[in-house]
């Protein structure tokens, strides 16, 4: 049976009738209703929304990490789904330690809320859903600006990342750059020539290890994971259960992924990128390796920088917090860009909150959370 969290209800104006929504969790009977809603969001027709409904209800059902709360609620009017918020319960490691928290995303209310007014009052019952059903603290990342402001308004513990930006076609770029001028032409030889001393350095790094493509994640990633795990802050706990329900189960989403190991065979880091789509920039989505051990970090740059170049790529972005990884990505010319928001409720469910605080103490990667739609 379904559980019921919040009723509210919506003055209808064109039958002048008072109609209930509820907030409840979602049922795997709701995918077609849920392909309706998506239906109405920016960008979707009706084959990418029933896509996103698939992927949804795989979110939702197929999650192999669990806490006995559901993973996804929605608001229904009358027959009809009007909105939507999930949440993933994934283990942290913390402080060397595993914890079980969640990552909450993905909110939508239909614009007939937003016409009439009540949209605001439905996302708050959907935000109140989320973090009630959440036993310690709520990680919410890489959100847009309207959600920013909402979580605003809630209080929520605010952090904010940078992201990462590395050309792989100084000329083409350069050119967009107006305010160059005449530099512009002084600039590209200049920009060129860094590039190829990165590239330099990376080959005669990476020499030293050993790359594989990898199709599907085995118990190497669990050692991998217990091995480095404890030592990277405040971090999902990345093992094969975890990177295969997000990058090889999970439908309609298209990645490569690429293993380093080490002269005695050991896998020592992996790197996920997203396949190009109609955009031409490379998005690494899990760059992870031991925060003490550079050399891997940048051979593990090398395959996604290779890789993208390869495709036919103009640049590659990622999200880094944590400060090894950001000293790596700078000292192969990834440019810090735009600020991106690490936010979290709950904090005062866990134990010590001021840990959660401290923006160094998070190791967190642009796939992280539901990562790429």
């Amino acid at each position: 049976m379904s559980r019921c969290w919040n009723v509210v209800s919506l003055w209808q104006r064109d039958t002048k009738t008072l109609v209930k929504t509820i907030v409840r969790e979602l049922r795997p009977d709701d995918v077609g209703k849920y392909a309706d809603l998506c239906e109405a969001r920016d960008g979707l027709d009706r084959k990418g929304a029933e896509e996103r409904a698939q992927q949804v209800a795989f979110m939702a059902f197929e999650n192999p990490t669990k806490d006995g709360q559901p993973h996804y609620f929605v608001a229904e009017t009358g027959d009809r789904l009007t909105g939507h918020m999930g949440r993933m319960p994934t283990w942290f490691w913390i402080n060397g330690q595993k914890h079980l928290a969640t990552f909450a995303h993905d909110l939508f209310v239909h614009q007939d809320l937003q016409r009439t007014g009540q949209a605001f009052f439905v996302t708050m019952k959907l935000y109140q859903a989320v973090e009630k059903a959440s036993a310690s603290f709520c990680a919410m990342v890489w959100t847009n600006q309207i959600n920013i402001e909402l979580q605003q308004s809630r209080k929520y513990d605010q952090l904010w990342v940078h992201r990462y930006v590395h050309l792989l076609r100084a000329d083409t770029q350069l050119q967009r750059i107006e305010k160059l001028g005449p530099a512009r032409e002084i600039a590209k030889p200049l920009a060129r020539m860094a590039l190829k001393a990165v590239d330099t350095t990376l080959r005669v790094l990476h020499r030293s290890r050993r790359a594989e493509q990898i199709e599907s994640f085995d118990r190497r990633f669990d050692q991998l994971a217990e091995r480095i795990g404890p030592r990277m802050g405040i971090a999902p706990v990345k093992d094969a259960a975890y990177l295969n329900f997000k990058y090889v189960h999970r439908p309609f989403i298209d990645t490569v992924c690429f293993g380093v190991s080490g002269p005695g065979g050991e896998l020592l880091g992996f790197v996920v990128l997203r396949k190009l789509g109609d955009e031409f920039v490379g998005t690494i989505l899990e760059l992870c390796a031991a925060r003490e051990d550079p050399a891997t970090i940048l051979s593990l740059l090398h395959c996604a920088i290779e890789y993208y170049r390869d495709a036919g790529a103009t640049s590659v972005e990622t999200v880094a917090s944590d400060p090894a990884f950001i000293s790596a990505l700078k000292r192969t010319l990834f440019l810090q860009r735009v600020k991106l928001p690490l936010f979290f409720a709950n904090g005062d469910k866990y134990a010590n909150p001021e840990v959660l605080r401290s923006l160094d103490a998070w190791h967190h990667c642009s796939g992280d959370s539901e990562g790429p739609y």
